[in-house]
C-alpha cells in the first residue's frame, strides 16, 4: 500500500456530506468522507480521529489540524451570531478584530466583530486589535482543545509558548464569547 500524501485530509466517516462541501470549499484540500456537523469535525480533531485503511496521518499534520480547528470555531461563532440570543447580546456594539496565529506566521485566522455582525478571514497577516500568538501549531492545538480549562493556557504563557499582542481586555471579551458558544 502506498503512503498517504501529506496534502490530503481524511476524517472519521459519518452520514451526510454537508461537512464535505464546507471543508472542500474553504480549505482547498481534498476531503473524503467527513463528519456532517461542526461538532463532529471538532470531535474528530480532538480525538485524533484521522484514519484511512488503518494508517494514522503523520504528526506534521498538526498544523492542518490547527487551521481546521480555527475554521470550525469561526463557523460555530458565525452560526451563534445568527441564532444564539445570549451570544448576540454579548456581541452588542463591539467593533473588534481578533487574530489567532502561530509565531512563524504560517497559520492563523482573523475573527471580525462589527456591531453584532461576525465574519472571519484565513491567514496570519491581517491587522488586528489583539492577537493571540502561539509558538507553534502543536502547542496551539493542544491547549485550545484541552479539557482542563484555562490551566493549560496559563502554563503555556508561563513557558513562553503563547503571548498577547494588543489589548488583553479584548482577548478576554473574545474568550468569554467563545465559552458562551461552546458551553
Amino acid at each position: 500500500m502506498q503512503p498517504i500524501p501529506s496534502h490530503f485530509f481524511f476524517a472519521v466517516p459519518k452520514k451526510g456530506d454537508e461537512g464535505l462541501r464546507l471543508l472542500t470549499r474553504f480549505t482547498g484540500f481534498a476531503v473524503f468522507s467527513v463528519c456532517s456537523s461542526a461538532r463532529g469535525i471538532m470531535n474528530a480533531l480532538v480525538t485524533g480521529g484521522y484514519r484511512f485503511h488503518g494508517h494514522t496521518l503523520p504528526q506534521r499534520e498538526v498544523a492542518m489540524k490547527l487551521t481546521l480547528l480555527l475554521f470550525v470555531l469561526a463557523q460555530k461563532l458565525k452560526a451563534a451570531a445568527k441564532k444564539n440570543t445570549a451570544y448576540r447580546k454579548h456581541l452588542g456594539i463591539m467593533q473588534l478584530k481578533v487574530l489567532i496565529k502561530t509565531a512563524d506566521g504560517k497559520r492563523g485566522r482573523l475573527f471580525i466583530f462589527d456591531k453584532g455582525a461576525f465574519s472571519s478571514l484565513s491567514g496570519a497577516h491581517h491587522p488586528s486589535d489583539v492577537a493571540l500568538v502561539w509558538a507553534d501549531a502543536g502547542t496551539a492545538f493542544r491547549v485550545m482543545t484541552s479539557k482542563t480549562g484555562d490551566a493549560d493556557t496559563f502554563k503555556a504563557a508561563a513557558d513562553g509558548k503563547v503571548r498577547v499582542e494588543g489589548m488583553p481586555p479584548y482577548l478576554q471579551w473574545f474568550t468569554d464569547g467563545v465559552k458562551l458558544v461552546m458551553g
